[in-house]
């Protein structure tokens, strides 16, 4: 997923999903509901991360993903507050199958001793506490880590902390609603240009990268959210 860094391997993956049953994706997509467009009053674009990284306001990629899961279906060890359900779901999101592929082809390119103190392995992604700074198979970086939300940076290499001509923020969030019975589960992602102005509105995603991305986005969350349940 996250478009133009993930275009191989995310192509290759499309290519593999799509020649699955049609069952099997019907089945993921019924498992999670897509928001795109997002609001243009969304609290995310209204956040100091997005704000700094999108100094010229360019367009925006821009989708949320949710799911919805009762709560007596959830290990009980994870209930006791949202940040821990937040950091069981961002936990289990970087080490869940769906993101295999990709740590695979990153570790390739990637793994080594300049590297070594990022995240690689799926037992590593499962244990860790993704404080901001964290930085993931060389492709993502954590910039903020708060009882509802953990968000992570993408787009580049975490070495280049400027502007990017590709950059994006994937939001990942976990609530329980007590009343309902159910814990609802978030991902957010944003794209864009940021390196400098773009002029005559062009987005940063294609739509049929977009669209893979939407697909994966919604493998991921139904795979990461399943790992939550007892």
């Amino acid at each position: 997923m996250f478009s133009r860094l993930l275009a191989t391997p995310l192509r290759k993956a499309s290519v593999a999903v799509a020649a699955t049953t049609g069952a099997g994706l019907t089945y993921v997509a019924s498992q999670s509901t897509l928001i795109h467009p997002l609001p243009t009053d969304d609290p995310i674009f209204s956040t100091p991360s997005y704000r700094k990284l999108n100094p010229h306001s360019n367009p925006v990629n821009d989708d949320r993903v949710t799911r919805e899961i009762p709560l007596n279906t959830i290990r009980p060890e994870l209930l006791e507050s949202d940040e821990k359900l937040t950091l069981a779901l961002c936990q289990a999101t970087w080490s869940q199958a769906g993101f295999s592929p990709l740590r695979g082809f990153w570790t390739l390119r990637h793994s080594g001793p300049a590297t070594a103190h990022q995240l690689w392995t799926a037992d590593q992604c499962s244990k860790a506490t993704y404080e901001p700074g964290t930085e993931i198979t060389n492709a993502f970086t954590v910039l903020t880590n708060s009882p509802e939300e953990i968000t992570v940076r993408f787009g580049d290499i975490p070495a280049n902390s400027g502007l990017r001509p590709l950059d994006g923020l994937f939001a990942i969030e976990a609530k329980m609603d007590k009343e309902r019975g159910v814990a609802k589960f978030t991902y957010t992602t944003l794209a864009w240009k940021g390196d400098e102005k773009v002029e005559g509105g062009g987005k940063a995603v294609p739509l049929p990268a977009d669209a893979v991305h939407w697909l994966a986005a919604r493998l991921w969350m139904t795979l990461a959210s399943g790992k939550l349940q007892k």
